[in-house]
């Protein structure tokens, strides 16, 4: 886990977006569990315990990091700004950027773009992996369990070296693992990333390297564009240099 906490990267009194150190989750498990960012925000204001959520026990949560993901994470503050916030996320008007510290192939090189759109179907032990299912792969046996909607991340090669590459990922929605998955896929799995990447190199600091680096949306109240950038964790500066 980081050794700094989580960090406001803006506030107003609609809305917090929150810079969430890896390790910790975003959301509760079950009432009441302490240590997860919430907990954090609620503790803070408390009116966030009063307002609704996508599930109960994620009251004013608009979205979720896995654990290892660090970056931002989007709250309201208020029921209105709440609906509002959750109609652009459904309708994929929050644009999401991420970035990785990647095991490159044989090859790649700054500014090579990359694309994917698929759909996902969970799979591995106790289905805690998500399998991306592509368009030609549709009638094979088992992919009827598959989302029907797909999922497009496109992403750029930022720097590139012999060990790791920068990579950035953009998306508008998301599902459980996207990013990871579809990066994997691509030839570019995450260092740390239990599921689908590769083990960190010796020496570094252990945590799994995908950062939400920025969100880009329309406030929900006043209709003005609302960019909020999130610092790269030192930690990958040292595992890229």
């Amino acid at each position: 886990m980081d050794d700094r906490g989580p960090v406001l990267a803006y506030q107003d009194e609609h809305l917090l977006v929150i810079d969430k150190p890896s390790g910790m989750p975003t959301a509760p498990l079950s009432a009441g569990e302490p240590g997860t960012l919430l907990a954090w925000v609620i503790a803070r204001f408390p009116q966030v315990d009063r307002l609704p959520g996508r599930k109960p026990i994620e009251p004013g949560l608009l979205h979720r990091l896995d654990s290892g993901t660090s970056g931002l994470v989007l709250v309201a503050l208020n029921a209105e700004a709440f609906a509002r916030l959750r109609g652009l996320f459904e309708a994929g008007e929050v644009e999401k950027s991420y970035l990785a510290l990647c095991r490159p192939p044989e090859g790649a090189s700054a500014g090579q773009t990359l694309t994917i759109e698929s759909r996902f179907r969970p799979w591995g032990p106790r289905q805690s992996k998500v399998k991306v299912v592509l368009s030609d792969e549709e009638s094979r046996r088992g992919n009827g369990l598959a989302t029907r909607a797909s999922y497009r991340t496109d992403a750029v090669v930022e720097r590139a070296g012999p060990k790791a590459a920068l990579v950035r990922a953009r998306l508008r929605k998301g599902f459980r693992h996207q990013v990871r998955a579809h990066l994997s896929h691509l030839g570019f799995p995450i260092y740390g990333d239990p599921l689908y990447g590769v083990p960190v190199p010796g020496g570094a600091v252990d945590r799994l390297y995908l950062h939400a680096q920025s969100l880009a949306f329309l406030h929900p109240i006043t209709g003005t564009l609302l960019q909020v950038e999130a610092p790269l964790p030192e930690t990958f500066f040292r595992l890229l240099d």
